[in-house]
């Protein structure tokens, strides 16, 4: 039969501790004793302390409290049904609003949208125009298409001056005529400014075309000429051109497909 009498040895992080059962149990008690920690009895086969029959109990789930007893609901009394239906199966009436004194709370700030509807009008509308990617493509836009407006109103006045008025000028191999190619040039340059200006991305495209060529025709005939400064300036205006036109037609692509 199995007696809880003899000197039992635990086993703690390596060390091995000789005691009785009271002090065994004290240390348990104190949380020194861990579940699975080793416990030899009088020299026989160590087993964890969890099963050691003299520490099982301390080692036991503890049991749930047992429920209270239901508690009876008190008697109804014998009320008559109401006349009136209650509040709670009438519709819903803004009771707080007819009280005096009450003010009703203030509607949330409403998100803009730049997103057109039939309200607002074709694209772009105002509510369009507020926004910052319409702004800046349109800023960019313009910083090419007006100086480039000014800038073709005097070319046309010097392409007529320079082919009307000028007796002598330079032939062409081929039997071109000169003056007729400067009024289409001149011609051409104004209206390619004034597609611009409406946000045409094929006239930012031509025009910076046009001043890379006139680039490459300087550094070729006359690299000494003031046209090698004046020119990158120019493609670098119509460049913004381009970025402008393609960012605008982005945006607009945006709103009427509702993506924004």
């Amino acid at each position: 039969m199995y007696s809880p009498s003899g000197q039992y040895r635990v086993i703690v992080e390596g060390v091995a501790y000789q005691t009785d059962l009271e002090t065994l149990k004290q240390w348990v008690r104190e949380g020194r004793i861990g579940a699975y920690m080793l416990v030899t009895k009088d020299g026989g086969s160590p087993m964890a302390a969890r099963e050691t029959p003299e520490l099982r109990e301390f080692f036991q789930p503890a049991r749930p409290a047992p429920p209270p007893p239901p508690v009876a609901p008190p008697p109804r009394a014998n009320v008559p049904p109401p006349s009136q239906p209650s509040p709670y199966q009438q519709p819903y009436q803004p009771i707080r609003a007819a009280q005096p004194g009450y003010v009703a709370p203030m509607p949330p700030r409403p998100v803009p949208v730049f997103r057109t509807s039939a309200h607002d009008g074709p694209f772009p509308n105002e509510t369009n125009r507020k926004h910052p990617r319409y702004r800046r493509a349109v800023i960019l836009v313009w910083l090419a298409s007006i100086p480039g407006l000014l800038f073709s109103i005097l070319f046309v006045l010097g392409g007529f001056w320079i082919a009307f008025l000028t007796a002598d000028l330079p032939a062409i191999p081929g039997g071109i005529n000169i003056r007729a190619l400067i009024v289409f040039c001149s011609v051409l340059f104004f209206f390619l400014n004034l597609g611009l200006h409406f946000k045409s991305r094929a006239c930012a495209v031509i025009l910076f075309l046009w001043m890379s060529l006139a680039l490459i025709g300087n550094l070729i005939n006359n690299p000494l000429s003031l046209a090698i400064i004046i020119l990158p300036i120019i493609m670098i205006v119509y460049l913004c051109a381009i970025v402008g036109t393609f960012s605008y037609h982005a945006f607009k692509f945006e709103v009427e497909t509702g993506l924004i």
